[in-house]
């Protein structure tokens, strides 16, 4: 077991890991800072992390192996990685995370009560992520394995999504203001999927970013017509591979 007490500073300065080899998995508490100041690798944490105090990552790639909880603070900072590959991770309401780098989830189940934010992007290739709290993330988001689910109360506005398997899921409506590109994979929930497009003039009533419950609804890149799908599989073929707000 690691205790991190209140008001000490825990600082990785090279690529390291703490490694579980066997018998009761260790823990790591942690009630003050947790840093990651230098590095270009991965470090490796195999112990359950349980955060109450802070981590704040400025360099590296901080990876959780073995679950876990926070009730306080994960700061990523631009060119820092934060990336999941666990059992069970979960963040209270009261926790916060702000990625200005990037943040990953590889396997497992993680769970964000809290507030969400940051411009750093975010990629699902594994397991199961669920915004549940506010998500006012400003990054680009991927999904390529996995299960990505938002039920984020006031919705979710992203400036680019990209699909290619997985699923997206959840109760939120998720406006994509950008670029979105769904190329495999399902989406399902009760949620809605919101492409940004400007009115048609040549349709009057029409008006921008048009959905439906239970539906994805776009304008196709060759800019002809509108196009709704519900949120199940569909393989896009050439022009409409690509679905872009500005198209």
């Amino acid at each position: 077991m690691i205790n991190v007490l209140p008001g000490v500073t825990f600082d990785i300065q090279n690529d390291q890991a703490l490694v579980y080899n066997g018998g009761q998995r260790p823990t790591f508490n942690n009630a003050g800072t947790v840093t990651e100041s230098a590095g270009a690798g991965t470090s490796r944490i195999d112990m359950i992390f349980n955060n109450t105090g802070t981590l704040n990552l400025r360099a590296g790639t901080f990876q959780i192996n073995s679950g876990g909880s926070s009730s306080g603070p994960f700061q990523v900072q631009a060119g820092a990685t934060l990336n999941f590959s666990v059992d069970t991770y979960t963040f209270a309401a009261t926790a916060t995370v702000a990625n200005a780098g990037a943040v990953r989830f590889s396997s497992g189940t993680v769970t964000v009560n809290g507030a969400f934010s940051g411009a750093g992007s975010v990629t699902v290739n594994g397991g199961t992520a669920t915004f549940a709290g506010a998500y006012t993330a400003t990054g680009p988001v991927t999904l390529s394995s996995g299960n990505l689910i938002f039920n984020a109360p006031n919705g979710v506005s992203l400036p680019t999504f990209t699909q290619s398997n997985g699923t997206l899921d959840g109760a939120a409506t998720v406006t994509v203001n950008g670029a979105l590109s769904w190329s495999g994979g399902t989406m399902s929930g009760s949620g809605r999927t919101v492409a940004q497009w400007p009115a048609d003039p040549r349709r009057p009533g029409q008006v921008p970013g048009q959905a439906h419950p239970g539906h994805c609804v776009w304008r196709d890149v060759v800019g002809r017509q509108s196009h709704r799908d519900k949120h199940r599989r569909r393989d896009q073929r050439a022009a409409g591979r690509h679905l872009r707000h500005s198209e």
